[in-house]
């Protein structure tokens, strides 16, 4: 766009006094204009423009704008020109200026109200499978002890010796605060799962009820 255009575009739109502001960069858009481009961004009452110092300059009929999203500080707009489907993103870092062109934007084009979103909303989240693979990995690092089945740290230990006939009950991760009644710390037990003394022993998770032998 001519240097004149867009002056006269900015004098039919109410002046850049009368408009709401941005200092913006370019993240995507036009091939005429690299990325990190600074932009001074105007929301006019005709439209949105975008003042490239010394360089090109933007501007975006409301009509022509098909939807508005901002996530961080990027603020994205998809738009149509003769007929074709075009995309550009401004980056705003002040929060105060972006959230003000944002909600102007969205109601000159009648858009509807939508709050800006935040980059944690964004980010994939990890599958169930994936969070649970991760637990069991973490158990087998730590040495915790846990059901086969249904992967629950709640186990009780049944012991075939004599000596050491009592029961024992282990507890996720309280194990190693406890002390037994011999005397000796609940720890020491927990390792003992994997002991050649207590290999006899059976195992019984109080979650699922499933049962095992060592």
């Amino acid at each position: 766009m001519e240097k004149g255009e867009f002056k006269e575009l900015k004098q039919d739109g109410g002046g850049i006094f009368k408009a709401i502001h941005a200092s913006s960069t370019l993240e995507y858009g036009p091939n005429e204009v690299k990325t990190g481009t600074p932009i001074n961004l105007y929301i006019m009452t005709n439209g949105i423009l975008g003042d490239v110092i010394l360089g090109k300059k933007i501007y975006i009929r409301f009509e022509s704008v098909n939807e508005a999203t901002a996530v961080g500080e990027n603020l994205t707009l998809d738009f149509s020109e003769n007929g074709i489907d075009n995309q550009i993103v401004f980056r705003i870092k002040n929060s105060n200026e972006l959230n003000k062109v944002y909600n102007s934007i969205r109601q000159y084009c009648n858009l509807g109200y939508r709050e800006i979103e935040n980059i944690e909303n964004n980010i994939p989240q990890k599958s169930k499978r994936q969070e649970e693979k991760e637990r069991l990995k973490q158990f087998k690092k730590d040495h915790v002890p846990y059901c086969p089945k249904c992967h629950s740290t709640s186990i009780h230990y049944i012991e075939k010796r004599k000596r050491l006939s009592m029961g024992r009950t282990i507890v996720g991760g309280t194990v190693g605060s406890l002390v037994n009644p011999l005397g000796t710390a609940a720890g020491a037990m927990m390792g003992g799962l994997t002991s050649n003394k207590m290999k006899k022993g059976e195992v019984k998770c109080l979650n699922c009820g499933h049962t095992w032998k060592l």
